[in-house]
């Protein structure tokens, strides 16, 4: 199971998290979405995903961005 939280710095609640004991899985980034998301796992091994929306975007250029991103992945 995975919990994810919407806030209004991610950078900073997943640091202040790592500063408590948590553990980072992902580190905070950009993503195609519009966001910012990390992820941590906490003592007791709940999962949480944490992400903060930088920017409202259309379904379609959530889209071509998932493309692009996808695209790069899968190269060598």
């Amino acid at each position: 199971m995975r919990i994810t939280v919407l806030v209004d710095d991610a950078d900073k609640f997943v640091a202040r998290a790592v500063e408590s004991g948590a553990k980072l899985l992902m580190p905070v980034q950009d993503m195609f979405c519009g966001g910012r998301y990390g992820q941590i796992s906490d003592p007791f091994g709940h999962e949480w995903g944490v992400n903060q929306q930088k920017e409202e975007q259309t379904e379609a250029e959530t889209q071509d961005k998932a493309d692009a991103y996808f695209k790069d992945k899968r190269k060598p």
